[in-house]
């Protein structure tokens, strides 16, 4: 039987495209054609300027 390799979650490998993809979600221009995500994203953004 083989052996898997020993691979982390917190690897790079792993969390890099993860991290990448995630923030490419989080592009205004995406996000523009589903409104409800839209409008959620620009009140999350000025609430946490406006508490910091």
């Amino acid at each position: 039987m083989r052996k898997k390799p020993d691979i982390s979650l917190f690897d790079l490998r792993v969390t890099g495209p993860a991290f990448r993809t995630a923030l490419g979600k989080l592009d205004p221009r995406s996000l523009y054609r589903n409104p409800v995500m839209f409008v959620t994203e620009v009140v999350a953004a000025l609430s946490t300027l406006i508490f910091f």
